[in-house]
């Protein structure tokens, strides 16, 4: 049986392309393969976790490609109040 055809191997290329990676396959054999994940789907990935995960309203989150970083713009408009408290 192929490596490919394994149900683990399925479920996990399942899984990657659920959270949005773009998956590329590459069989050798029957028994050697390689699973790519393309850069650029990972860093959107990561991004709109990251997003997901701070709560203050005004940001902005972005992949800044010349710096190589992934860059968290925040700012407070005038006017705005900051409530100091738990989280």
């Amino acid at each position: 049986m192929s490596v490919l055809k394994d149900v683990r191997v399925q479920k996990g290329i399942r899984r990657l392309r659920a959270m949005g990676l773009k998956v590329h396959l590459h069989f050798k054999d029957e028994n050697e393969g390689y699973i790519f994940i393309d850069a650029e789907s990972i860093i959107q990935y990561i991004t709109r976790l990251v997003d997901k995960n701070i709560k203050y309203p005004k940001k902005k989150v972005y992949y800044d490609k010349e710096l190589n970083v992934l860059a968290i713009k925040v700012w407070k408009s005038k006017g705005d109040m900051i409530w100091v408290g738990k989280a």
